[in-house]
């Protein structure tokens, strides 16, 4: 296995994003426990607070959607640019993160539409 330094909200969008797939029916349960054990494990971090909160909430919303929104591009329902914007939105859900837990530790990730 390979760890990355991410930053907080980058760990938490793939733990969302793992969610997302998880109330779809796909096999990540394994995989999700995991990503939220070792989120809960972290210092500095107190999971359920995150999880419970609007922003999360939120982030969860934008990986939904975008998830959404690519698997109809697949089937040539919706544009790539509509599915760039909703990634962008996804972007700004995970700042909003990063600022609201964590704001001495900025996220890194930049985006443009």
């Amino acid at each position: 296995m390979i760890n990355l330094p991410v930053n907080e909200a980058e760990a938490f969008d793939y733990l969302s994003i793992l969610q997302v797939k998880l109330d779809r029916g796909l096999p990540v349960d394994a995989r999700y426990s995991e990503v939220a054990l070792a989120l809960d494990s972290t210092d500095g971090i107190d999971i359920e607070q995150v999880l419970a909160s609007y922003e999360y909430n939120l982030l969860y919303g934008a990986n939904a959607l975008c998830f959404d929104a690519i698997e109809r591009a697949h089937r040539d329902e919706i544009s790539a640019r509509a599915v760039q914007r909703l990634n962008h939105d996804r972007y700004l859900a995970k700042r909003a993160l990063q600022a609201r837990f964590w704001p001495t530790s900025p996220l890194t990730e930049r985006k443009t539409l």
